[in-house]
């Protein structure tokens, strides 16, 4: 088993904070919080994960990034993109709009994506966002529940760039080049 991203610097970014948030609680309050429980617990929450999701060291492919980082540029349509515990680019300038609408499903879990379309096409998302940050091309954004965004040349009878994006605990940015 690689152990390598157990001592990444987000996990001793958690740490610190922890023994941080510990010590101005104990100073303020007199509120003790066990550092060393909690900081054994999320390691077992990290191994459990990887176990739960078939991963024992970083997983990247052609959709998605797993406790890793990945880049895709794609102009297939019809994928699915996942992000879980990493960060992923997912380029989508290539696609062309034919007879119908392309479809693209977008899940980011604990994570961050960014999400590239092309400029000047119609483009319709569909977030549903939990606890997450969802910035859309037109400077709008959604940090808690459904949020549909439309471009300006977006018309429901010709075809479209369709996203459906689920972000929960992460964030997800759309935007055009």
């Amino acid at each position: 088993m690689r152990m390598g991203s157990i001592f990444s610097g987000v996990f001793w970014g958690i740490i610190l904070l922890l023994i941080g948030g510990s010590v101005l609680l104990r100073a303020t309050t007199g509120l003790k919080i066990p550092v060393f429980r909690i900081a054994v617990g999320l390691i077992l929450i990290y191994w459990g994960g990887r176990v739960l999701f078939g991963v024992f060291g970083s997983c990247k492919g052609k959709n998605g990034a797993i406790f890793s980082e990945a880049s895709i540029k794609t102009n297939t349509p019809g994928k699915k993109y996942t992000t879980l515990f990493g960060s992923s680019m997912v380029d989508l300038s290539g696609i062309q709009l034919k007879d119908e609408n392309v479809k693209v499903n977008s899940y980011t879990v604990f994570g961050s994506t960014i999400m590239i379309i092309p400029k000047g096409i119609p483009v319709i998302v569909k977030a549903n966002v939990v606890f997450a940050s969802a910035k859309f091309p037109d400077d709008s954004s959604a940090g808690f529940g459904d949020k549909v965004y439309r471009s300006d040349n977006f018309y429901n009878e010709k075809p479209a760039l369709v996203i459906d994006a689920d972000v929960v605990f992460g964030e997800l940015v759309i935007r055009e080049e």
